[in-house]
């Protein structure tokens, strides 16, 4: 691990092996805070950003495949617990939509700077459902990313 850390230039880099549903390795190389030595442990906790995308549009993959969501019917109509802010949004709202940021809500990526990324928050429900939109499904706009936009993009 040593080699890896100067091999990319990171002050620490955080292992995890999953078999099956079973952590079976967890440990921490190199430092979590450089300036202070410290240590990454196995409960260093990180933040993975946009990986969360890929994670989510993977898995809602799967369900298509499984016939358990579908890509453009209305997601109300394989979730029926997911309430936009009108009838409007909820008859045609679909997955694809949500997964390419085009449903023409508005943003919510700021809660978390807000919040503070090293806070946990669960976004309720309400919290979606009193969301208004700005625009209509399947206009282009540009996407909503707090690190793009940090970036200067």
């Amino acid at each position: 691990m040593a080699k890896t850390l100067k091999d990319w230039n990171a002050p620490g880099i955080g292992v995890g092996i999953v078999v099956g549903d079973k952590l079976v390795f967890a440990k921490g190389y190199g430092y979590r805070d450089y300036e202070k030595k410290l240590p990454i442990t196995a409960n260093t906790m990180y933040t993975i950003a946009s990986n969360t995308k890929l994670f989510t549009a993977v898995a809602a993959g799967f369900l298509v495949e499984e016939g358990k969501l579908t890509w453009d019917q209305p997601i109300r109509e394989s979730v029926p617990t997911i309430n936009f802010y009108n009838s409007s949004l909820n008859n045609t709202i679909t997955l694809r939509d949500m997964l390419a940021h085009r449903t023409g809500i508005t943003r919510h990526d700021f809660n978390l700077v807000q919040v503070g990324f090293h806070h946990q928050r669960t976004v309720r429900a309400a919290e979606i459902s009193g969301t208004q939109r700005i625009a209509a499904p399947d206009i282009s706009l540009q996407q909503h990313d707090v690190c793009r936009r940090g970036s200067g993009d």
